[in-house]
């Protein structure tokens, strides 16, 4: 009896599910100059899981789930999830992130695919240091269904020893086929190591 304040998210199934998955890793270390201690690290873990529900009269077979993850410290790393459904026949959910690093500036692209929340997007986004003080950093969102970017944002972060100050820029675009766009302007100031104690926003 729980309020559905959103019916996608609140709406629980009842179910008494026995899932079970099986992890490969494979780790790596660089080679260790004399007197020092190599860098170790997770280059690669690879996930598939599976669930049974019990409540259900025949024991019903529950969806197929996989993560993958291949990494190199400071270079780069991807991750991609995916969830088969074998009531469908089809890929239900998949996520993918690419991130890389060059210097002080980072690059990062996803995809978020979901059948039932009826969403195909392409996610990008840039950071980059200019200074010890100045960051600059843009991310965009485009939904591949309807050919719209949802959601753009532009910031900049400027940094001092112990406070951060922070502007962003967001430009959406929340209806399909909608011309007008919302805008929003977000100030934002964080003590850095507590958190953000100031926080305000123009727009509608």
């Amino acid at each position: 009896h729980l309020p559905l304040y959103t019916e996608r998210v609140d709406r629980i199934k009842e179910a008494s599910l026995v899932t079970y998955s099986v992890t490969n890793r494979i780790l790596a270390r660089t080679a260790s100059a004399p007197d020092s201690e190599p860098v170790r690290w997770e280059a690669v873990r690879f996930l598939v899981g599976h669930s049974v529900d019990l409540r259900s009269q025949n024991h019903t077979v529950g969806d197929i789930i996989g993560d993958l993850i291949v990494q190199a410290p400071s270079i780069f790393r991807f991750r991609g999830e995916l969830r088969y459904g074998l009531a469908t026949r089809d890929v239900t959910t998949a996520t993918t992130d690419l991130a890389a690093m060059a210097g002080p500036v980072t690059g990062a692209v996803g995809t978020r695919y979901d059948v039932e929340q009826r969403t195909n997007f392409l996610q990008g986004s840039v950071r980059a240091e200019l200074t010890q003080h100045i960051v600059a950093r843009a991310a965009t969102n485009w939904d591949m269904r309807s050919d719209t970017f949802v959601e753009t944002q532009f910031g900049v972060d400027l940094r001092f020893q112990c406070y951060e100050v922070s502007v962003l820029f967001i430009d959406r675009t929340r209806e399909i086929g909608r011309t007008k766009a919302e805008e929003e302007v977000r100030f934002s100031v964080n003590l850095l190591g507590v958190g953000g104690p100031l926080r305000t926003s123009v727009g509608p």
